[in-house]
């Protein structure tokens, strides 16, 4: 039945080394490997562990050849530039402004992207993911752990993730997109780690450089597909995410829930799937939610039809 839902891996990687090279192989094992592995990313693990705060502090990138000053975007790519310079222009959208409230304000704001600015210039930090994991700093910050009450550290951590998205809009926009050797995205991991906020951020980021949301992985699975099998655990940005419209497109939803993985399941498909297949056991996860939430989109949309049509 799992075969159904999602596609087959040929081999497992050990996931039993050190947690700071461990973060995306977990992540991406909920929702390619078998269901004892299904144990991590929920909102109760991110209470009780306290990760390693990988702050600006890592000597281990110094003196490394940056190009990401040096290279500009292609002739031929097609940008929709974002203003990365004045914080305070009032077209931000609400993504911008809810990421720039959670890290401190404007000011605070500016002050981390000139601060991640010259990190970059100096060698000490590089945009370009890392080998072999294929991590860019960006994901690193989109998975980093610490209790909810640590309000000091979530502050810095959504000012560094707001700095390191607006750095790579402007240099190296490809990079919003990278996916690292387990097949997911900055975006993927913001959305596994149920932090809402951070994943619509990245969302309108993605949007706003030209860059379709939907995109699926090799497998044909988008964000929403891994939403869905996650469950209810991450209810809260699945909804974040359903709920948001294109810019400039009628109103439109961003996400789209009609997209089909390679084997022809679309996210509802995937969510109605693993309810059945995990409501019992050790491994037993909740997808009432996820699924109601799939639901109600479509009744929406037919009813938006029908109200057209009349």
């Amino acid at each position: 039945m799992e075969d159904m839902v999602l596609s087959d891996h040929n081999h497992q990687q050990d996931h039993e080394q050190s947690t700071s090279e461990n973060y995306v192989s977990k992540c991406a094992s909920h929702i390619s490997f078998p269901p004892d592995r299904r144990k991590i990313c929920t909102a109760r693990l991110r209470e009780m562990e306290s990760g390693s705060e990988s702050d600006e502090d890592n000597n281990s990138m110094k003196n490394i050849h940056n190009p990401y000053f040096s290279k500009r975007v292609k002739k031929n790519q097609v940008i929709k530039p974002i203003d990365l310079n004045n914080l305070d222009n009032p077209g931000k959208s609400k993504a911008e402004n809810d990421m720039i409230l959670l890290a401190g304000g404007s000011e605070t704001a500016q002050s981390r992207i000139f601060q991640c600015e010259d990190f970059l210039k100096s060698g000490a930090r590089r945009l370009e993911p890392r080998i072999p994991e294929g991590d860019t700093i960006l994901m690193d910050k989109c998975i980093q752990k610490r209790p909810l009450s640590d309000k000091s550290f979530w502050s810095k951590n959504h000012a560094q993730i707001f700095a390191y998205a607006r750095l790579m809009a402007k240099h190296k926009p490809a990079l919003l997109v990278h996916r690292n050797s387990q097949n997911v995205s900055a975006l993927d991991l913001a959305a596994l780690n149920d932090k809402a906020t951070i994943a619509v951020f990245l969302a309108r980021i993605l949007e706003s450089q030209g860059f379709d949301p939907n995109a699926p992985n090799d497998q044909g699975h988008t964000v929403l597909h891994l939403l869905a099998r996650k469950g209810d655990e991450c209810a809260a940005t699945l909804e974040e995410l359903l709920s948001m419209v294109q810019e400039n497109k009628n109103s439109k939803r961003l996400f789209r829930i009609d997209v089909v993985n390679h084997g022809r399941k679309t996210p509802l498909d995937v969510a109605v799937i693993c309810a059945e297949m995990y409501s019992t056991g050790k491994d037993r996860a909740i997808y009432t939610e996820t699924i109601k939430l799939f639901q109600d989109v479509i009744i929406d949309e037919a009813n938006s039809f029908m109200d057209y049509h009349q």
